[in-house]
Parts: structure tokens; C-alpha cells; sequence
């Protein structure tokens, strides 16, 4: 499925940490309200839940959807209901990333994965000189781009900027598995864009997620350069 998108997205990501004791039912819950969510939605574009492997109980999820108007579709829902009021009782964290999606693309075919799988996940937080920012854009979504057209074990590849500060970066990548990620990182590609902005970069902190449910319809393209460049 190709998915080009020419309006801006709604991408948020969140951190959220349940109760140990209602790990497994956090864990089914979410699982149905995703899948339900990208079975039943066709805005609703990408849902990802992934958890820190050191404290199994404290997760990321990452949600796009097509617009706002998918995004309500979407919390009108009968799944999200149930989910949300399972989370309003058991949630014992809950912090939202607004974010600005600055280029976003997945591989053709859609991801559906659920519980134990090879896939490897990474989430990048970055922090940009000001006055480097578009220069830094420039060179990492030509790094992204030539790895999502180049590799076929990178999976999908979202970069944007945190909506209340316009240097700080956010990074999530789905790739095979983690043969997959090391190949990535000894690309000629990697290596360059790690030199061109070592300088620009001002702190950087990576984390490594399991992945749990993770689902899209795939295809998903959009930059925001392009969405500029249309404007009269």
C-alpha cells in the first residue's frame, strides 16, 4: 500500500508506565486497541507498542494518524474507550511527546507483528544547535532516505521535532532485526551523517526498546519540505 501523504500528520509518541500487577491485562487491552485501531481506522496510519527491556513495565507507543479528524475517529472508538479506561485506573505514568512529523517513511508492506519477534526497535532523542537546525534536517532525512531506498532490513523511519521546542529532535526506527540495525550503523551513509553533525549536535540519548504490537498500513510517506515547496 502507498501512502503519500501532502498535509501534515498527527504523530504523538508516549511513555507510559502501568502497575506491575496489571502488566498482562496493560499488555492485552493495548494489543486489541491497536490492531482494532488499524483493522477498522483508515486514518489511523502507524501504532506501535514497545517496552523498556530492562523495566518491563514502562512503555513507548507511537500513533500516527492522517489528521485530527482521524484522531477523533479514533478516540470515539469503542476499543480506545475501554483501553482508556483501563489506563485512567491503572496507569501509574503518562507523559505525551507533541511533536512537528518532519519526515516519515515505511516500507511497502504493512507491518503486523504481536508479542515475541526478531524486530528491533530504537527510539533517538537529539538535541540540535539552533542555528543548525535546517542544515541538520537536510543531511539526516538524505541519511534516512537513502537507507529506507538502500536497506531492506530498515523498516520504517520517522524523524521530527518536539512541538514546544523546534531543536529538539525524535527519532523511531523499526528495523529486522538487530543484524539489521549494525548493518545500518556501518553504512557509508551513517558514517557521514555522523560526521557532518557532530558539531551540530548538542546532547544525544538512544533508547532501545522490545517490541510488543506493532502495526501499520504501510507505505506511509510524507516530508515536510515537500508540503513547504507546495505553498504559493
Amino acid at each position: 500500500m502507498t501512502n503519500h501523504l501532502t498535509k501534515t500528520p498527527l504523530m504523538r509518541i508516549f511513555k507510559l508506565k502501568t502497575a506491575p500487577d496489571k502488566l498482562e491485562d496493560f499488555k492485552e487491552i493495548g494489543k486489541h486497541n491497536l490492531q482494532t485501531s488499524i483493522e477498522k481506522e483508515p486514518g489511523t496510519l502507524a501504532m506501535y507498542s514497545s517496552y523498556l527491556p530492562e523495566d518491563k513495565t514502562t512503555f513507548y507507543v507511537l500513533e500516527i494518524y492522517k489528521d485530527d479528524e482521524a484522531y477523533q475517529a479514533h478516540a470515539a472508538s469503542q476499543h480506545f474507550q475501554s483501553f482508556a479506561g483501563f489506563a485512567a485506573k491503572h496507569l501509574t505514568e503518562r507523559l505525551i511527546y507533541q511533536t512537528e512529523p518532519q519526515w516519515l517513511r515505511e516500507k511497502e508492506k504493512a507491518i503486523d507483528l504481536h508479542g515475541q519477534n526478531e524486530l528491533t526497535v530504537k527510539l533517538a532523542e537529539v538535541d540540535v544547535k539552533p542555528e543548525d537546525n535546517q542544515n541538520f534536517r537536510d543531511i539526516v532525512t538524505k541519511e534516512m532516505a537513502a537507507a529506507m531506498a538502500e536497506e531492506p532490513g530498515v523498516l520504517a523511519m520517522y524523524a521530527a521535532k518536539l512541538a514546544d521546542s523546534a531543536a529538539s529532535w525524535c527519532f523511531f526506527e523499526i528495523y529486522a532485526n538487530d543484524e539489521a540495525y549494525e548493518k545500518h550503523r556501518q553504512t557509508p551513509n551513517f558514517t557521514a551523517y555522523l560526521e557532518q553533525t557532530r558539531e551540530m549536535v548538542q546532547s544525544k540519548k538512544l533508547i532501545s526498546l522490545t517490541a510488543g504490537t506493532l502495526v501499520n498500513q504501510g507505505g506511509l510517506f510524507f516530508d515536510s519540505s515537500l508540503q513547504q515547496a507546495l505553498k504559493p
